[in-house]
């Protein structure tokens, strides 16, 4: 289990014997840094320490368990604001009663109120308007209503997408393709799942291990970021289709003589295992399902020899 601690002007999570330090103010409190508080009024009261210390006070009044997620969402947010002095776009990809997005609206509006923020659900929740309502010095919000996999935005929008997994997508696979492609370039994604172990799974599959970083506070709430210029999905044309065949059955092919012999050294079926992966992606960018599960089936028989 992991924890967020506020020692010496720093926010560390800390997770058995591994630190990891999110934000150190120390420099931003002494002003010898060259990043500015940006548009926070009253800097000698106003720090980064007690705005995040505000909110997170907020949190601590709600007793269903998600008050660490917010708490650590709310760093993970304000590390990338602290980076830049102009307007910062984040997109929300699942909201419903709004909890999230006040919280996030509220870091933004502090920072810089030319900021945008964009919250997508499938159907509009009175509470959301709720929560939105009680906010404080909030950016440029908009809701948008859609049909999760298929968000009418422009690709590359946004400079942090958050999918919050605190809704029950019917298609996280979809989510996460979607999702990825309205990031911007050099953008930042956070995967926040909240008890929903496919949209934990399926976003490791996306972004592996090297290019993402894992916050577990539990064996059921994690949350997960990455940089979106790893993301594992191209265009696809006439020429793709062709090459991801062949080579799609060239590996199958391969796989079926080790199951045959049963005799390839580790190291081969090692660098397999790998390929497939890579081909099980690609099916899931392409849509295609039945090649899909045919691959990853192979590649189960493969962990099992």
């Amino acid at each position: 289990m992991g924890d967020l601690i506020y020692q010496n002007s720093r926010f560390i999570f800390a997770e058995g014997r591994r630190e990891k330090v999110l934000l150190d103010c120390t420099d931003l409190m002494s002003n010898k840094s060259r990043i500015s508080m940006h548009s926070l009024q009253d800097q000698e009261t106003r720090t980064i320490p007690i705005l995040l210390a505000g909110l997170m006070e907020k949190e601590s009044e709600n007793q269903d368990g998600t008050g660490l997620i917010t708490a650590l969402l709310t760093v993970l947010l304000v590390s990338e604001l602290v980076k830049t002095s102009r307007p910062v776009r984040v997109l929300e990809y699942g909201c419903l009663g709004g909890r999230i997005s006040r919280y996030l609206a509220e870091v933004l509006g502090a920072f810089h109120e030319e900021s945008s923020l964009v919250c997508v659900c499938d159907r509009m929740d009175e509470a959301w308007l709720r929560q939105m309502e009680t906010a404080e010095e909030s950016p440029r919000i908009n809701f948008l209503a859609g049909d999760y996999g298929r968000v009418p935005l422009a690709p590359g929008s946004f400079d942090v997408v958050l999918i919050n997994g605190t809704v029950d997508f019917a298609d996280p696979e979809e989510v996460i393709l979607d999702a990825s492609k309205l990031a911007a370039a050099d953008g930042m994604l956070i995967c926040c799942c909240n008890d929903s172990p496919l949209l934990k799974d399926l976003f490791r599959l996306f972004y592996e291990k090297e290019h993402r970083e894992d916050y577990e506070l539990d064996p059921f709430r994690i949350l997960m970021t990455a940089s979106a210029s790893d993301r594992n999905f191209m265009s696809w044309e006439e020429a793709d289709y062709e090459m991801y065949s062949r080579k799609v059955q060239e590996h199958l092919e391969q796989a079926k003589e080790i199951f045959a012999g049963r005799t390839a050294d580790e190291s081969k079926r090692k660098i397999l295992k790998k390929q497939l992966l890579a081909d099980i992606k690609e099916a899931s960018i392409k849509g295609d399902e039945k090649r899909k599960l045919q691959l990853m089936e192979v590649r189960g028989i493969l962990e099992d020899i």
